[in-house]
C-alpha cells in the first residue's frame, strides 16, 4: 500500500476499519512508534498494545499471551520483541515500513500462512520505499499486489455490510414481534436510519486522506522548461534554437577561429588580429613613485667575549673533581 511517510499510521487505521481482520502483528522500525500506532488505533477503538524490549518481563508474557488467546486483536512490535513469537492461523502481518534487509521482511512475512493456512503480508511504503519493494520482488521471486487506502466511505459501507449479516443472523420471534409493532407507527426509512446512527455512533469511519501531488518528471534537455510567474526565461529546446536560426549562416566575427560554413581558419587569420580584452597599457602621465633613499646602518661595536657564528666556542678544560 502506497502512502505518504506522514500518514502511515491514519492509513493503518482506514485498513484495519476496513477489512476487520480477526488478529494483525504490526511491525514497526522503533519503540516509540510502537507505542505511538498503539495509541492511535486504541483511540480508534481497534484494541491494541504495543511490545518492544524496554518493557518488563511479566508485562510481555503478560501481552503475548492475551494476544495468542485471542483477547487481544492488533499487536505493535519491533523485530527484537517479536523474535520467538509463533502464533497459529494469524490472518495478517503489517509492516510499517520496509526493514533494511529482504531477509528479515520475508522472515517478517513468513509469520503468516503457516501450516498450509492462508495469510497476507501488506507493507505501508512511501515513494522511496516503494521502489526499494519492487526492486526485492524481482530479486526475490516476489508478488506484488498494491491496493488503494480506503477512504470513510468505503469503511462505512464495510460496516454496514456487517451489521446486515449480523442483524439476519440473529433476529429471534420476540425481535421481528418488536419490529413488527414499530413499523407500524413510523416510517421504515427514517426508523432503520436512526438504529443505524445509534449503532454507528461509537465506531469511527477512518480518516480522510488528502491525495498528494504527483510527482512531476524533471524536464530533459530535449523537453522544454515551464516559465515561473516572475521567474527567468524558459530555456528551448536544441530543436527550437535550430528551428528558429533556420538555414542561415553564422555571423562570421574576427574573432572566431571557423568559417560560416563550419571550416576552421589558418592561424594567419586572426594571430595578427587585435584581442577583445587587451591588457591595459600604463599610464605615461602620471607621477612617477618617489625612490627610497638608503642609509648606511651604523656599525655595531663588536664583543670580544661572544663567540662568532662562523667560529666554534672555545671548549672548556674537563677536571676531575
Amino acid at each position: 500500500m502506497l502512502a505518504p511517510d506522514h500518514q502511515h499510521v491514519r492509513a493503518l487505521v482506514n485498513l484495519l476499519l476496513r477489512d476487520q481482520p480477526s488478529a494483525a502483528l504490526i511491525f514497526t522500525k522503533t519503540k516509540a512508534q510502537t507505542e505511538e500506532v498503539a495509541e492511535e488505533l486504541t483511540v480508534s477503538g481497534l484494541q491494541a498494545a504495543f511490545l518492544h524490549g524496554d518493557l518488563a518481563q511479566a508485562t510481555r508474557t503478560r501481552i503475548l499471551s492475551q494476544f495468542k488467546e485471542g483477547k487481544l486483536r492488533y499487536l505493535v512490535a519491533t523485530d527484537v520483541a517479536a523474535r520467538g513469537l509463533d502464533i497459529e492461523g494469524l490472518p495478517l502481518v503489517v509492516h510499517m515500513g520496509i526493514p533494511t534487509q529482504l531477509e528479515s521482511y520475508i522472515h517478517r512475512s513468513g509469520r503468516t500462512g503457516r501450516a498450509g493456512a492462508k495469510g497476507t503480508s501488506l507493507a505501508l511504503v512511501g515513494f522511496k520505499e516503494s521502489r526499494i519493494l519492487l526492486a526485492w520482488s524481482r530479486r526475490g521471486g516476489l508478488t506484488l499486489d498494491w491496493r488503494a487506502v480506503p477512504t470513510p466511505a468505503e469503511i462505512r459501507e464495510a460496516q454496514a455490510t456487517k451489521l446486515l449479516d449480523g442483524i439476519q443472523g440473529s433476529a429471534s420471534a420476540a425481535l421481528l414481534n418488536q419490529a413488527t409493532q414499530l413499523l407500524k407507527d413510523a416510517d421504515p426509512v427514517r426508523l432503520v436510519a436512526g438504529l443505524l446512527g445509534l449503532v454507528q455512533a461509537d465506531q469511527a469511519s477512518g480518516f480522510e486522506l488528502p491525495n498528494e501531488p504527483e510527482k512531476k518528471v524533471k524536464s530533459r534537455f530535449d523537453l522544454a522548461r515551464e516559465r515561473k510567474e516572475g521567474g527567468p526565461r524558459p530555456q528551448r529546446t536544441y530543436a527550437e534554437r535550430n528551428a528558429a536560426r533556420g538555414d542561415s549562416p553564422r555571423p562570421d566575427s574576427a574573432f572566431s577561429k571557423t568559417r560560416p560554413d563550419g571550416s576552421f581558419k589558418p592561424r594567419s587569420d586572426f594571430e595578427d588580429k587585435p584581442r577583445p580584452y587587451a591588457k591595459p597599457k600604463p599610464r605615461t602621465d602620471a607621477p612617477a613613485p618617489a625612490k627610497k633613499a638608503w642609509e648606511d646602518r651604523p656599525a655595531k661595536p663588536a664583543t670580544k667575549d661572544a663567540p662568532r657564528p662562523w667560529k666554534p666556542a672555545p671548549a672548556k678544560a674537563w677536571k676531575k673533581k
